[in-house]
């Protein structure tokens, strides 16, 4: 490599302008850093941080990271703890209050895919598919179904809310029996229309 830096007992450093300061710590690519006990940094120029222990296996440090920043923007792509945890898009991770496992700072694709357990996205979360639902409790009922190609969202189980806009008014039933599933609402300017029944409103 050129000017690496393999300070760490029994570390190793290879690449360029990488440094291995921890103790059986490996650093590679270009402009990394692995500062941590046994941690592996890769890519180049991952964010910098001080470690609880160069020498001993701490439950918060890195154990992997990918970085992909510049010489004047470090950043990282992708960060695994000695604890287990792993972040996705977060720089310095190990800085993380949040309890998952497995958490995500940006947008979340799935083709084809069944997440089990929790999952945080700071932002949105997409489905390539027409169906996206939501599970919660032991028992594995869905909770939130959203069908694209229905044109349906249904929620089983309360809403709680402090308020409700609605985009645009409804027209009103054209009688009382007019056709209608029990639990339809529609809203005019002046009332709200509940149907109770098939075709009673």
């Amino acid at each position: 490599g050129q000017d690496t830096t393999a300070s760490g007992g029994r570390s190793h450093a290879e690449g360029r302008d990488t440094t291995a300061s921890g103790d059986y710590s490996h650093a590679e690519g270009f402009g990394t850093t692995a500062s941590g006990y046994s941690e592996h940094s890769g890519g180049y120029y991952n964010t910098l941080y001080t470690p609880s222990s160069a020498t001993a296996a701490s439950p918060t440090d890195r154990l992997f990271g990918i970085g992909n920043g510049t010489s004047s923007s470090r950043s990282d792509a992708f960060t695994i703890l000695k604890n287990g945890k792993v972040g996705v898009g977060f720089n310095n991770f190990e800085t993380t209050t949040n309890s998952e496992l497995f958490q995500i700072n940006g947008d979340v694709s799935a083709t084809n895919g069944l997440f089990s357990g929790d999952i945080i996205a700071n932002q949105n979360i997409y489905t390539n598919g027409n169906l996206l639902q939501i599970s919660a409790g032991g028992n594995g009922a869905t909770v939130i179904q959203i069908n694209d190609s229905a044109g349906t969202f249904t929620l089983n189980g309360q809403v709680e809310v402090e308020s409700l806009s609605v985009s645009s008014l409804n027209a009103a039933p054209a009688s009382a029996t007019a056709t209608g599933v029990a639990g339809q609402i529609r809203y005019t300017a002046d009332y709200i229309y509940v149907c109770t029944a098939t075709n009673t409103w």
